[in-house]
């Protein structure tokens, strides 16, 4: 038996399958309170795109569709960029760049996405500060 079977037969005797997604069931390592399979030095979902599909692009990472870390189906990776899947996740950060309204209840400005406040709110601050600063001189 060649190296590259023993190796692909190896991976299989760790994978259970359901209906939708392969289950990683050897070893893990933990990252960021997400736990990841590991296998030949390589994290499984890794392992199993390169093995299905073939190499991954070097400007991209995989996004687990199926939210699970643990799964190695192919179909449920997606090469994206960092950008795209952190903003897919439910970090702090993810979560805030979906907001669309400040605690006010106004649109946030800017088409870039850059500026997180709203118009009527910054404009209302500013003149607060203004009168303030000029009564106190």
């Amino acid at each position: 038996m060649s190296r590259w079977k023993d190796i692909k037969s190896r991976f299989w005797e760790r994978v259970a399958m359901t209906p939708t997604c392969w289950i990683w069931q050897g070893a893990k390592i933990p990252s960021r309170g997400l736990e990841y399979g590991i296998f030949n030095k390589k994290r499984v979902h890794r392992f199993s795109y390169e093995l299905h599909l073939g190499a991954i692009p070097i400007d991209k990472e995989l996004d687990h569709l199926c939210r699970n870390t643990l799964c190695v189906n192919p179909e449920h990776l997606e090469p994206v960029t960092h950008k795209t899947n952190v903003l897919r996740g439910i970090s702090p950060g993810a979560l805030n760049a979906k907001k669309t309204r400040g605690p006010c209840g106004h649109l946030y400005t800017g088409e870039d996405g850059l500026r997180r406040y709203c118009k009527p709110c910054r404009t209302k601050w500013h003149r607060e500060y203004y009168h303030k600063k000029r009564k106190a001189a």
